[in-house]
């Protein structure tokens, strides 16, 4: 993705955004290849499309990317920010800044701010929890009490999988259909078809926002997208329209939905 608050002349301006996940190396015993900046994988990279300056020549690394210039021949100087499992979606706030959305391993979905050169923890923690790489990575454990200071970055949402198995991105609301949602960060899960929200004000590093649940009427009738499918997930996604209003859709029944309201504001 590309970040469509840049102005042509700024510092951001064309770079091109690429996520890339761990492609289930930890779980297959294989960490070591998403654990550094050595190697892209469970990473975001930062690109430039017209650059030349990489090492086959057919794109740039910008001069500004965080380890562009260490002076390590090992690191790459692509690298953004890392310690992904799966940084599968991106949204720019109305101010510039990166969310990221991260789906997790069997316990934690997140939501992220982008940091220039920060560590969000995989494959050593899941969300704001300790998972081990090395024995069974379905369970998860409390932080240690001498959790070194500023090694990892946490996320700003987080949500368990009694509540959902897969966060979908989202967008921030800017339309003019559901002002309830006025700035608002919506986004959803693949699995379940919930739809849920929080104040962008509230996105700050170092803290968890709060999560609202959005109730939708389809058809009249307060439903979750999972009530329209039961058998099957929704597998569900957000987008903006041209003129910043919400749609959803859901691969389950190859639909487009337009939010025009909500129920209980």
């Amino acid at each position: 993705a590309f970040n469509p608050t840049a102005r042509k002349g700024s510092s951001d301006y064309g770079l091109l955004y690429v996520g890339i996940g761990d492609g289930g190396a930890s779980e297959n015993g294989f960490a070591f290849i998403c654990a550094d900046n050595t190697r892209p994988w469970s990473s975001v990279l930062r690109i430039d499309p017209m650059g030349r300056n990489s090492k086959n020549g057919k794109y740039g690394i910008p001069k500004n990317n965080p380890f562009a210039n260490d002076k390590n021949e090992k690191t790459l100087g692509e690298v953004y920010i890392r310690g992904f499992r799966n940084p599968n979606r991106y949204t720019w706030t109305p101010n510039g800044t990166l969310l990221v959305v991260d789906i997790g391993q069997t316990n934690i979905e997140e939501l992220n701010i982008a940091k220039a050169g920060a560590d969000y923890g995989w494959p050593e923690r899941e969300g704001t929890f300790v998972i081990n790489h090395r024995g069974k990575m379905d369970r998860i454990y409390a932080l240690p009490a001498d959790e070194p200071r500023n090694k990892y970055t946490y996320p700003v949402v987080q949500y368990d999988h009694d509540e959902g198995k897969a966060i979908s991105g989202g967008v921030v609301y800017n339309g003019t259909a559901v002002p309830a949602l006025k700035g608002k960060y919506i986004f959803g899960d693949i699995n379940n078809g919930r739809v849920f929200a929080v104040e962008t004000a509230q996105l700050k590093l170092g803290k968890q926002a709060n999560i609202q649940e959005v109730l939708l009427k389809i058809e009249g009738k307060e439903k979750t997208f999972l009530d329209l499918h039961p058998t099957i997930k929704p597998d569900l996604r957000l987008g903006e329209g041209p003129k910043g209003e919400l749609f959803i859709f859901t691969k389950a029944d190859g639909k487009v939905y337009e939010v025009v309201g909500v129920s209980n504001p």
